[in-house]
């Protein structure tokens, strides 16, 4: 195991571990530095922040509530935040102090590749950059209530091999589905549908699910540019103040049934 690390001023931490575990307990300072950490194992229990942060584990990567990781800015690929494991757990936040912030023009980038990823309350938050969550089965949060999952001033792209959110049942009267806020709204599930809640206006750039209902809620306009698609089999439901159809944003829905209020 590895814990405690040097003071960089603005220069880079670049710390790997060919196995074991890289426990963080102690300050983390890079300034606008790039902070690069690989290791079987990472445990995050400290706040700090930096001009990139890039967390790769080999099997795990845990990340302490109540604790702020921030990004200033963005690497040449576009990364402000990366996260990617088989197994991620990223503890909840607060609005105002989400445990993983972007402020600068980096993308928030969060990757498990192993089973299904529990999203807290006040998890994620990002400016222009936008934020990318991918896991191999569902993406689903893991408190069912209407507090903010994720919240983002540009494009959330959602990608999961089981279903992103569950089903906030008759009349979208329920909290079970994905609670985000976002410029802009793409999602993709394998299997079992996409249930997304949406505060404020957005446009949806795309959603898709082979198999499964698509329920997208909204509290203000949901504006479609591109095509919503339940391919196999479920319905489509969309419920907000105005729903918009541009020119490319057809609604399919192969075996169910399309209801927009």
């Amino acid at each position: 195991g590895f814990t405690g690390l040097p003071t960089a001023g603005d220069g880079d931490i670049e710390i790997s571990l060919g196995s074991g575990t890289l426990q963080i307990d102690e300050a983390v300072t890079a300034g606008a530095g790039n902070v690069t950490f690989a290791a079987d194992s990472i445990d995050v229990n400290v706040s700090f922040q930096a001009g990139t942060v890039l967390l790769d584990g080999g099997s795990s990567v845990d990340i302490a509530a109540g604790q702020q990781i921030t990004s200033t800015g963005a690497s040449t690929s576009g990364i402000g935040i990366g996260v990617a494991a088989p197994t991620v757990s990223i503890g909840g936040g607060t609005s105002g102090f989400e445990t993983l912030t972007a402020t600068g023009s980096g993308l928030i980038q969060v990757n498990q590749s192993s089973g299904s990823l529990a999203l807290h309350d006040h998890v994620i938050a990002s400016s222009v950059g936008g934020v990318s969550i991918s896991a191999a089965g569902s993406i689903d949060e893991q408190n069912d209530s209407s507090t903010l999952n994720v919240r983002t001033d540009g494009q959330l792209t959602l990608v999961a091999g089981g279903s992103i959110g569950q089903s906030a049942g008759a009349n979208l009267g329920g909290t079970g589905n994905l609670d985000v806020q976002a410029t802009a709204l793409s999602a993709s599930a394998g299997s079992g549908g996409v249930f997304v809640s949406h505060t404020g206006d957005v446009t949806v750039t795309s959603a898709a699910t082979n198999t499964g209902d698509i329920e997208l809620q909204a509290t203000q306009t949901i504006s479609v540019t591109g095509p919503v698609i339940a391919a196999t089999s479920g319905d489509i439901v969309m419920q907000a103040s105005q729903i918009v159809l541009g020119d490319s944003g057809d609604v399919t829905a192969s075996s169910g049934e399309i209801q927009l209020t």
